[in-house]
């Protein structure tokens, strides 16, 4: 089984103007690609295949 690590991240919002977390979770990666800031905290390994092309965990974050 192939695994990848996935973290919670901070993002800019437009609306907000202010950080806030996203309600996805993704690779460091594409995490990197959106300007964000991966909480190393909050790492969570999941299967390679719950984890689309783009590098974003297909589930959704429901809760802190």
């Amino acid at each position: 089984m192939l695994d990848e690590t996935v973290y919670r991240f901070e993002i800019w919002d437009r609306e907000t103007r202010t950080r806030s977390f996203a309600d996805r979770m993704g690779t460091r990666e594409a995490i990197r690609r959106l300007r964000g800031e991966a909480d190393l905290s909050s790492a969570k390994v999941v299967r390679l295949a719950d984890v689309d092309g783009a590098g974003f965990y297909r589930e959704m974050i429901t809760s802190v």
